[in-house]
């Protein structure tokens, strides 16, 4: 398969709570890896692809959590456990989500 991302992916194994619609209660999850317009999420929910989600990232060395809009942009089943699954997520545009990536990558790259 071909790789299409715009930015390079960085390792992150960090929590990070995403909401499906507005009254539903935020869901936990894990952030897998991060780009400065993507990231991977591993929920334990089947979410469609083309969903929009309310994602609170954090990001090693931050005290905050950040907000951030994503979309769903490919859903994969983990194959031989029941209820999980990996999300490709494309990040809404969000200054202070883009500064905290941009400063997470730098540090990852030295």
């Amino acid at each position: 398969m071909q790789d299409r991302r715009q930015c390079e992916r960085f390792p992150i194994y960090e929590p990070a709570g995403y909401q499906r619609k507005q009254e539903l209660p935020i869901e936990g999850s894990i952030a897998e890896d991060i780009s400065l317009t993507g990231l991977k999420l591993k929920v334990n929910e089947f979410i469609p692809q083309n969903s929009v989600i309310e994602l609170q990232i954090h990001l090693p060395g931050l005290v905050q959590i950040i907000p951030a809009r994503a979309t769903v942009v490919w859903v994969k089943e983990i194959p031989y456990r029941d209820d999980s699954w990996e999300l490709g997520l494309q990040l809404a545009s969000n200054e202070p989500l883009s500064t905290a990536i941009r400063d997470y990558i730098n540090l990852r790259r030295f």
